[in-house]
């Protein structure tokens, strides 16, 4: 735990003099992770990627339809307090691209994901 408090501490100092730290809006890809860039670094594409937060995570999420994607996965270790946040990024690159935007606009509605 120490590492990880010690970690935050210096990448919020890192972060704190830039406006941006990554890219992502005209990303294409099958399958994309990101870890300990704050969201708000990141410059994002709205109609295929958004964030989730911990606190906009309601009880009833589970009930939301995931189809085949790993949305599912990611909101789920958001909601289990693993991460505070997570960028969920369509797979532009796949045959299932049109079932991530699907649920992406699901979790958009339960605003579960931010609308931007």
């Amino acid at each position: 735990m120490l590492i990880s408090a010690t970690f935050a501490a210096e990448a919020e100092a890192a972060y704190s003099d830039i406006d941006w730290a990554l890219d992502i809006s005209a990303a294409e890809t099958t399958e994309l992770s990101i870890r300990d860039v704050p969201s708000s670094l990141v410059r994002r594409d709205a109609s295929t990627q958004a964030v989730v937060r911990a606190e906009n995570i309601s009880s009833d999420w589970e009930a939301i339809d995931f189809e085949d994607t790993w949305f599912r996965a990611a909101v789920h270790s958001v909601a289990r307090g693993e991460t505070h946040e997570s960028i969920l990024v369509t797979p532009m690159r796949s045959k299932n691209a049109s079932a991530f935007l699907r649920v992406l606009g699901r979790l958009r509605d339960a605003g579960i994901a931010d609308p931007d």
